[in-house]
């Protein structure tokens, strides 16, 4: 808090009169108020860390869920591929023994 009292005497013995001294020294202590209400206290300062590391926490899970979903349905994919591959796997032997024996059929040696 500013000492309005010490910068109003300080004035009047630097030559300002009474009335002069006054109307400055409410500048000065109005001014130091209006920053003193714009500072940030050390208990408003940790409760915005705590709400941010809050946050934090909650995308770290939601993160994690989504990894989670994601990897499950790339497990469901790739079995889904894998079996596909497997009913197709007979299909292109057989077709390609096929058409082995119809080329051999074709040009004996």
């Amino acid at each position: 808090m500013i000492n309005t009292l010490a910068i109003a005497h300080k004035l009047s013995s630097s030559g300002f009169d009474d009335q002069q001294a006054e109307a400055l020294t409410n500048v000065f202590a109005d001014v130091a108020e209006r920053q003193q209400q714009d500072l940030a206290t050390k208990d408003f300062v940790t409760s915005q860390i705590q709400t941010v590391r809050g946050k934090i926490s909650e995308l770290r899970g939601d993160m994690n869920a989504m990894e989670s979903n994601l990897r499950g349905d790339m497990h469901t994919k790739i079995s889904s591929l894998e079996t596909r591959l497997v009913r197709w796997m007979p299909v292109t032997f057989f077709s390609g023994m096929g058409i082995l024996f119809a080329a051999l059929r074709l040009f004996p040696s």
